[in-house]
């Protein structure tokens, strides 16, 4: 595959490599989304909701890291487009954070709540 999108998102515990998009022969093009996790080097096809757009290569693309959103701009694919679309990652990379470990590792567990 050629002129795909490809980048790494900062992920917990491990970027994850996107991969968009592309040519995959003469005259033919890819609408496929591929997430590697670079701590385990495995490549993962995900699920993508709803429609998805059509095959293309060399749009542009830009990363939103407050949206968790990949944003993809017109392309080829034998005519020039002129259509946005987005790809929400978040579900994919998880949020900003991530609970390792607890120290100490035994202890008294307490439950509190609240009244609404």
């Amino acid at each position: 595959m050629c002129s795909n999108y490809a980048a790494a998102i900062e992920s917990v515990p491990n970027y994850k490599m996107f991969s968009v998009f592309g040519k995959t022969g003469l005259m033919e093009y890819s609408d496929v989304v591929k997430v590697m996790d670079v701590g385990s080097m495995s490549w993962e096809d995900p699920t993508v909701e709803g429609v998805k757009p059509p095959a293309r290569e060399d749009m542009a693309v830009c990363y939103d890291p407050k949206l968790c959103r990949l944003f993809f701009y017109g392309g080829w694919a034998n005519r020039w487009m002129e259509d946005l679309w987005t790809l929400n990652v978040s579900p994919i990379i998880g949020p900003p954070y991530a609970t390792l470990s607890v120290s100490p590792i035994i202890g008294p567990v307490r439950f509190f709540s609240a009244a609404l």
